[in-house]
């Protein structure tokens, strides 16, 4: 694989989701000698990490599970480290999670190229106002 693209996909979580279900279906299939992909989730530990690992991509993740302000600057400040260990070529973020942070991490981090996917309703902006603007 060392002709291969490194592909790092930011999500927040693995559990059972729709677009979760989607990574776990896919990302398998893109793991060749195209591509190398990893996964970094925001929060370890879902339901659905052991199938992906056992479909052969490797998982990343924090190596703590705190909450709130300082959870969410001890996840960017690993996600950066990863971002600049790694020098992945593209990172995919998916949801909106992910592509807040990941976004922001990005700005500091190696150059790459980055993609992200909208899978949910957006039901959130109702309740986050701020976000949407974003």
């Amino acid at each position: 694989m060392s002709g291969s693209l490194d592909l790092l996909v930011v999500v927040g979580q693995l559990e059972r989701g729709g677009t979760e279900a989607h990574l776990l279906k896919v990302l398998p299939l893109l793991q060749d000698e195209a591509f190398r992909v990893s996964v970094y989730v925001l929060r370890g530990g879902g339901a659905l990490e052991p199938a992906m690992v056992e479909a052969g991509v490797p998982v990343l993740s924090p190596p703590h599970h705190s909450r709130g302000v300082l959870g969410l600057v001890r996840t960017a400040r690993h996600l950066l480290a990863t971002l600049r260990l790694r020098k992945p070529r593209i990172v995919h973020y998916f949801l909106p999670e992910a592509y807040l942070l990941g976004a922001s991490c990005a700005s500091f981090a190696p150059p790459c190229i980055e993609l992200m996917s909208r899978r949910s309703l957006n039901h959130y902006q109702r309740k986050w106002p701020f976000a949407a603007l974003v």
